[in-house]
């Protein structure tokens, strides 16, 4: 008995010595498609991911203040370009995934509206009836910029800057849609698609003309606080493994070419 106690905890120090905890920081648009990767990744290897969710320019604030994670996930380029240039692991950035904006309405607050319509009628309909519509803020959120961008090519930008409320991230933007404080929101894809199996049936989605903003490639990059950090290098070679990317795109983001 002695001896087997003996070989358990040789077993479980060893285990404990080579297994690694992962600090990422991560776009809130990209949370539910996160916690299937992380399954995944820790179904693999012996690892331990812990993840903290906000808009990403939030993120790379706390990063500069010395936040304590290993890599982030951002919805965006500039963030990790400007972090590459400070806090990054030089040649570890990556596009992991391009993210789409959908217009998300709430019919409750709608009636009637023309579901056949174009969006962009959808929304100045919606506006000149003197309701609100929400974005997530341009300044920090990545998705927000693309808003803002959808929003200026059609015209309503300008005019309507005052029914626009703006969320903290693109997940709040989509929670003033699903809770009717708006009636309707620009938001992300993979939101619209993960809701059709939640509670959120009721809302109708409609795609956003990418041609309308800017591409938005999210990217990934790996912090010099963690270039040694056995479980951070293996999530970053995990993400560009063809099983993360199948749940990347199951999520309803397009793939990147493979990096």
């Amino acid at each position: 008995m002695a001896r087997i106690f003996l070989l358990f905890s040789a077993w479980f120090v060893f285990a404990a010595a080579s297994a690694d905890t992962l600090r990422v920081g991560v776009a809130s648009n990209f949370k539910t498609t996160l916690i299937d990767l992380s399954t995944a990744f820790e179904a693999e290897y012996s690892h331990k991911l812990t993840a903290s969710y906000a808009s990403s320019g939030v993120l790379y604030q706390q990063i500069l203040h010395g936040a304590r994670f290993d890599l982030l996930l951002a919805a965006d380029q500039r963030y990790p370009q400007l972090l590459e240039a400070k806090l990054g692991v030089a040649g570890s950035r990556f596009t992991y995934a391009i993210g789409g904006l959908v217009l998300a309405i709430n019919p409750a607050l709608n009636s009637p509206l023309n579901p056949d319509s174009e969006p962009q009628l959808l929304l100045q309909q919606i506006l000149s009836n003197g309701k609100k519509i929400a974005i997530a803020n341009p300044d920090t959120a990545p998705y927000g910029i693309a808003a803002r961008q959808a929003l200026t090519a059609m015209g309503l930008w300008q005019n309507h800057s005052s029914q626009i409320a703006r969320g903290n991230n693109v997940a709040q933007a989509f929670q003033f849609v699903v809770t009717g404080n708006v009636a309707a929101a620009l938001v992300a894809q993979s939101q619209a698609l993960q809701s059709q199996t939640q509670q959120f049936k009721q809302l109708t989605y409609m795609t956003i003309d990418p041609h309308g903003y800017q591409p938005i490639q999210q990217q990934a990059i790996l912090l010099q606080s963690a270039s040694n950090n056995k479980a951070a290098l293996a999530f970053m070679a995990f993400l560009k493994s063809a099983a993360a990317r199948d749940i990347i795109a199951q999520h309803g983001y397009t793939l990147a070419d493979q990096p």
